[in-house]
C-alpha cells in the first residue's frame, strides 16, 4: 500500500468516524427522550427566521432560514415543602425535533404542519421541564441513508486513493507512446469535470426556469472581508454581500444569493467588490427569483453558467485530449 493511499485511508477513515459517533449521539438522544413526559401544548409563534451561517474556511457568513416554531406548555411544579400543592407553571420550547435543523429545508412545510394556534403534543425533560421537543423519533429512512452514504463514500475513496497511488501512471501507460499521454489525461480528466457540470446544470435548469418572480426589498449592502485559510499565506479576500427580503405565502424570507448557480464573488480586490456593489441601494426594491417548491431558495438572477457552455467546453477538452493522445 503506497503511502499516498493510505493517508487518504486515514483521512477518510477519520471522517466517517466522526460522522458516525454524530449520528450514533443523536440516536442515543432519541433514546433518552423515549422517558420524557409528554404534555400538551399550543403553538404561539410560526413563523421564518433568517440566521447567520459560519461557512468553512473562514468565509463569509451566508443568511439562511430556518422555521421557528414557539410553543408553550404547561407542567406542574413541585412545592418547596413536602405537603405543598404543585403550582401550574407555563413553559416555552422552540426546538422542533431531535435532528438538526438544515438550513433553508424543509421550511414551508413544517411551518404548514404547526401554525399558529394548534394544538400539539410535547416531550419534555422531567428532570429539566425548558428541555422540550416536538417530534422525539429520528427521521424515517436515516439509517438506510447513512448506511447509503457510508458505502458511496467509501467506494469514492478507494477509487481517489488507488487513482492517486498509481492510476494517473496507470492511464498513461494505456495510451500511445507517441502522443502526449501526460497531457492526455489531464484533458480527459478535466472534459469529464465540465460534461458533469454540464449533466448538473441541465438537470438544475428546467426547475431554474420555472422560478417564479417576486418583488424584494434589500435590507443590507456590503462588503465583507476576511482572510482565507485555505490560501498559504493567507490573503485578505474581499465579497460584495447583499441581503434582500421577499415574502412568499405571507411569509417573510430574507437570502443573500446574487445568482443561481454560481458561487460568491470573492476576490483579492475591494474596489471590485465595491464596483459589484454600486446597482445595489439599501431600501431598493428589485425583482428577484425563487424556487416555488422550497421558498427559502431564491436570486436576483437564474442560472450560473449554462449547460450549453460546459457542455461545450467539456466535448473541446475531450477532442483536445484524443487528439494528444491519438496524434
Amino acid at each position: 500500500m503506497s503511502g499516498v493511499f493510505l493517508y487518504v485511508l486515514i483521512g477518510a477513515s477519520v471522517l466517517l468516524g466522526l460522522v458516525a459517533l454524530a449520528a450514533a449521539g443523536k440516536f442515543a438522544e432519541a433514546y433518552r427522550m423515549r422517558s420524557w413526559q409528554e404534555v400538551q401544548g399550543r403553538v404561539v409563534t410560526s413563523r421564518v427566521e433568517a440566521r447567520k451561517v459560519p461557512q468553512a474556511g473562514q468565509q463569509p457568513d451566508q443568511t439562511r432560514n430556518f422555521p421557528l416554531v414557539e410553543y408553550a406548555y404547561t407542567i406542574e411544579i413541585p412545592g418547596e415543602e413536602e405537603n405543598d400543592r404543585p403550582e401550574q407553571g407555563e413553559m416555552r420550547g422552540r426546538r422542533i425535533s431531535v435532528a438538526e435543523a438544515v438550513p433553508d429545508q424543509d421550511v414551508e412545510p413544517t411551518l404548514e404542519r404547526y401554525p399558529v394556534g394548534r394544538e400539539v403534543t410535547v416531550y419534555y425533560n422531567p428532570r429539566n421541564p425548558s428541555q422540550a421537543v416536538l417530534e422525539r423519533h429520528m427521521p424515517e429512512g436515516i439509517g438506510k441513508a447513512l448506511v447509503t452514504l457510508t458505502f458511496f463514500f467509501s467506494v469514492a475513496v478507494v477509487a481517489i486513493g488507488a487513482f492517486l497511488s498509481g492510476g494517473f501512471e496507470w492511464l498513461i501507460a494505456r495510451l500511445p507512446e507517441d502522443g502526449e499521454r501526460e497531457w492526455a489525461v489531464v484533458l480527459f480528466l478535466a472534459s469529464l469535470f465540465f460534461l458533469a457540470g454540464a449533466l448538473a446544470q441541465a438537470r438544475q435548469g428546467p426547475g431554474a426556469s420555472r422560478w417564479r418572480r417576486v418583488t424584494g426589498t434589500i435590507q443590507s449592502v456590503e462588503v465583507t472581508e476576511h482572510e482565507d485559510s485555505r490560501l498559504s499565506p493567507r490573503i485578505r479576500m474581499y465579497t460584495p454581500h447583499v441581503v434582500y427580503e421577499y415574502v412568499v405565502n405571507g411569509r417573510e424570507y430574507m437570502a443573500d444569493r446574487l445568482k443561481l448557480g454560481a458561487m460568491a464573488l470573492s476576490g483579492t480586490s475591494k474596489a471590485a467588490a465595491e464596483k459589484t456593489l454600486r446597482r445595489f441601494k439599501l431600501g431598493q426594491t428589485a425583482i428577484l427569483y425563487y424556487n416555488p417548491e422550497n421558498p427559502s431558495e431564491a436570486s436576483f438572477r437564474q442560472g450560473g453558467m449554462k449547460p450549453l457552455v460546459w457542455g461545450v467546453i467539456g466535448v473541446v477538452l475531450l477532442a483536445a485530449g484524443a487528439w494528444a493522445a491519438f496524434p
